[in-house]
């Protein structure tokens, strides 16, 4: 059984990657409102996207559509709230990193898709 990483597929895709430079500057705007989780202790969700501003900044190439997550939460703003801000990440990251992704109908439409079968 071979090894999905050399298949000739995905060993040009690399190749291609490794070529030029692979930079490009993004614009990440607000997706809609932030959202209030009503977590102990209280937070709030922001989405960004580049949706609006991927072909408008000059002198740079077309960046691929991105998005972005951003978790605060005013009560943890001070050091002695310290632990519950590590307690509220450490429970809440995890988990946006596994849903955020399908929160979006624009999200849902770029997920990652194998190659080969």
């Amino acid at each position: 059984a071979a090894d999905v990483s050399e298949a000739p597929a995905m060993l040009r895709r690399l190749a291609r990657r490794q070529q030029g430079d692979a930079s490009c500057k993004v614009v990440l705007e607000p997706l809609g409102e932030p959202m209030t989780l009503f977590t102990k202790p209280t937070c709030s969700v922001t989405f960004y996207t580049n949706l609006r501003t991927r072909s408008n900044l000059s002198g740079s190439p077309s960046a691929p559509p991105i998005f972005g997550v951003s978790i605060s939460s005013p009560p943890c703003a001070k050091k002695k709230a310290a632990s519950e801000w590590r307690k509220l990440k450490d429970s809440l990251v995890p988990l946006l990193r596994l849903t955020a992704f399908h929160v979006f109908k624009a999200c849902r439409q770029i997920l990652p898709r194998c190659l080969a079968n």
